[in-house]
């Protein structure tokens, strides 16, 4: 007999192991071409690893984090107000996307967030059926882009022997993405991009 599943922790300031895998770059490479604004907010940036290739490609970064990186504003993204500068955006009226790898521990609140924004998004999530994402998509006119593989996230130095153990999806909304209700992107093999 299989045990009971245990329901995780969601503590939003407080970090958890499991909350700090950094995206791989070849999974930021796959969403670029879907971005549909030059301006983006990297709502739980972490170490950097998805601003650092949207600056390389062009794009307008502005990082936050419950960790404070040396590029990091300061922001708690359940509870707090946007930085200053995204704050800037909409108050000028600037059009600008979310594109994270929320924390894994509470990726549900993370979007229902997004959500509420009402902007463009992509979070990166772990793929499955979920009900809730089912929800986002009937709901919420989500789409899914499925890469054509596994990504390996970055583990942090001092977890030994782990690697992310799932597929993921890109979980976008407002992107440029031309698919009928329920349908999904599937991303094809890049013979020859260079992930350095």
């Amino acid at each position: 007999m299989r045990k009971k599943k245990l329901p995780q922790k969601q503590t939003p300031t407080v970090l958890q192991i499991r909350d700090l895998f950094q995206t791989p770059r070849e999974a930021v490479l796959d969403i670029i071409p879907f971005i549909p604004t030059k301006k983006v907010w990297e709502s739980a940036a972490g170490e950097g690893s998805i601003a650092r290739v949207l600056i390389e490609h062009g794009f307008e970064v502005i990082c936050s984090d419950i960790r404070l990186e040396e590029f990091n504003y300061f922001c708690e993204f359940l509870s707090d107000l946007p930085p200053a500068p995204v704050q800037d955006w909409i108050k000028k009226g600037e059009k600008f996307s979310i594109i994270t790898n929320p924390p894994y521990s509470i990726k549900k609140k993370f979007t229902l967030k997004c959500i509420e924004y009402n902007v463009p998004f992509a979070l990166i999530l772990q793929a499955d059926y979920s009900q809730f994402l089912i929800d986002c998509i009937t709901k919420y006119q989500c789409k899914k882009i499925v890469p054509y593989k596994r990504y390996n996230f970055i583990v942090p130095y001092y977890v030994k022997e782990s690697k992310a153990q799932f597929h993921s999806i890109w979980l976008t909304r407002f992107f440029n993405i031309d698919l009928k209700p329920y349908e999904e992107y599937f991303l094809e093999a890049r013979a020859s991009v260079n992930l350095r």
